[in-house]
């Protein structure tokens, strides 16, 4: 298990850094060719492609300063080559219309890997935002 947690601690830090280089090529690589990705606002894109497009956009235009820092906070193994990987995330430099950045947005991730080929690539990832508490 020490090394497949090593390999999925991998994955996702692969998923952060390819963010907050804004590499396209780097982030694509982590998905498999019919994965899906559900975004905050419920739009669902599928396929390596359209997940890779999607991202390129965003990152010419509110994502173009985010820098995203992801936690695992669990690992479920479904089979020795599907894991589900649950993650805190949190980002900084959203840009927004009424202001030039939202502070730190936080929230969850849900992945779905699965080992194809000795390596770990995500079949299905979910991000919702966990909203800030009114004071």
């Amino acid at each position: 298990m020490t090394t497949i947690r090593s390999a999925l601690d991998a994955l996702t830090e692969r998923f952060a850094d390819a963010w907050n280089e804004r590499d396209i090529g780097a982030l694509r690589s982590l998905f498999d060719e019919d994965a899906d990705y559900i975004d905050p606002s419920g739009s669902m894109w599928h396929g390596r492609a359209a997940i890779a497009a999607e991202h390129r956009r965003l990152f010419h235009g509110a994502l173009a300063q985010s820098n995203l820092r992801v936690q695992i906070a669990k690992v479920r193994m479904l089979s020795r080559t599907t894991a589900l990987i649950h993650g805190i995330w949190s980002m900084t430099g959203h840009a927004v219309q009424q202001a030039r950045y939202l502070p730190v947005r936080t929230g969850l991730s849900l992945f779905v890997a699965r080992r194809a080929n000795g390596a770990w690539v995500i079949v299905c990832a979910h991000v919702a935002d966990v909203p800030a508490l009114e004071p």
